[in-house]
């Protein structure tokens, strides 16, 4: 992924605008990829030093700097490199060190570095080549490149706008997206994924879709990288859709001063909007607990979208059922901010009418007690990790408080 000092872009109007994609700038994207894929997999079993040294020699005009950089910098997201196995570094440092501070208290005997080493290795049961190359394996530097990512140069440069636009979204305070043309299953999947990635958003029904409001990372007080890093990869999700949009306001540059990023467009790449969602873990253990149970209760992933006009729409994770008209969804809040809370509370009283337990950690001091007694709806509030038992009871209660 590239990251922000990495974009091509200028500010115009308070408004930044990405560097406009030429066949001239796509070909030298696709140029320096290749060069550098190259070099990366000429070098597979050699240390990254050499890599980075060869990768340094790649020749560019000064104005395409920062390509080179991105397009260096995407490669080397693809390698893999791992420090070297059968030694450990850190005690045979130790060892090579002390017999050194010993051999250099001697003062009849001249400090000899190679007697140290080849006594060292013996004792190691090392070639004392061998040892040298273990000294300092665990540097970064030392680590072997062992493999690259089956790409090239022009399906860098085709996902260029891409990255550009991740990038972009690591300085966003927050966004609102519109996105359309996708059936239902597509909307549910995309909302799953945004919530397994952590991310704070809000939706509403829009004209042939769904508007979303999502929090950046520069909303937040803390975690800020690891949130960041989370809406930029949603914007593979984003993309997929057939017709999209978005306004993002940002803290951008050194002085981070606000600037706003609009962009819009079809479907980017070859993946549409699919059915495939990255799945709350949560939400997964609850069903595996409650389906592994003795009990009368059922749990299954929800397929269903609760809308209640001109307030929001609610994405339950699971349903539970028992018997033949029992049913209750559940949607695991997560790491969702504790407004969200209110927010599923206001759409509870302003109508929506299906049966509910919104699951909340402690951590966002919400007590149970602000779900309305006469509400469709439960707030079940744990201290830890939520409990199957308690969901279930949570449920059976609900029903027992609104069944006729």
């Amino acid at each position: 992924m590239l990251t922000s000092d990495l974009v091509d872009a200028r500010e115009r109007g308070g408004e930044l605008v990405l560097a406009r994609e030429t066949p001239e700038r796509a070909a030298e994207i696709t140029r320096l990829a290749d060069a550098y894929l190259e070099i990366a997999r000429a070098g597979v079993g050699e240390p990254r030093g050499a890599i980075e040294d060869a990768w340094a020699g790649v020749s560019f005009v000064s104005k395409h700097a920062r390509l080179a950089a991105g397009a260096r910098k995407l490669v080397e997201d693809g390698c893999s490199f791992e420090t070297p196995r059968g030694s450990d570094p850190v005690a045979l440092r130790r060892a090579v060190f002390e017999r050194a501070a010993r051999a250099r208290l001697e003062p009849s005997v001249d400090f000899d570095r190679r007697a140290v080493l080849d006594e060292a290795a013996r004792d190691a049961g090392m070639a004392p080549a061998e040892l040298e190359r273990a000294l300092f394996c665990d540097l970064r530097r030392r680590e072997i490149l062992k493999a690259v990512a089956p790409t090239s140069g022009a399906d860098i440069a085709r996902g260029w706008r891409l990255a550009q636009m991740e990038a972009v979204l690591l300085r966003a305070v927050d966004l609102d997206v519109e996105v359309k043309g996708a059936s239902p299953a597509a909307y549910r999947s995309l909302f799953r994924t945004l919530r397994f990635r952590g991310l704070l958003f809000r939706v509403e029904r829009g004209d042939d879709g769904y508007r979303l409001h999502v929090d950046g990372p520069f909303s937040l007080f803390e975690s800020v990288t690891k949130y960041g890093l989370g809406l930029a990869m949603a914007m593979r999700d984003i993309v997929a859709f057939e017709a999209w949009r978005l306004e993002a306001r940002l803290r951008w540059g050194k002085d981070r001063h606000p600037v706003i990023f609009r962009a819009e467009g079809e479907r980017v790449g070859r993946e549409r909007a699919t059915r495939r969602a990255i799945e709350n873990p949560a939400a997964q253990r609850l069903a595996g607990e409650i389906n592994a149970s003795k009990g009368a209760w059922r749990a299954k992933r929800a397929d269903i979208l609760l809308d209640v006009p001109g307030v929001g729409v609610v994405v339950p994770d699971l349903v539970l059922t028992r018997a033949e008209n029992d049913r209750v969804y559940v949607e695991v809040l997560g790491f969702w901010s504790r407004a969200a809370v209110w927010k599923r509370v206001e759409m509870v009283e302003r109508g929506l009418l299906a049966p509910v337990v919104f699951v909340a950690s402690k951590k966002l001091r919400v007590k149970e007690e602000v779900m309305p007694d006469d509400a469709p709806a439960a707030l079940y509030v744990h201290a830890t990790d939520p409990s199957a038992r308690k969901l279930v009871a949570c449920a059976e209660a609900l029903l027992a408080r609104i069944s006729p």
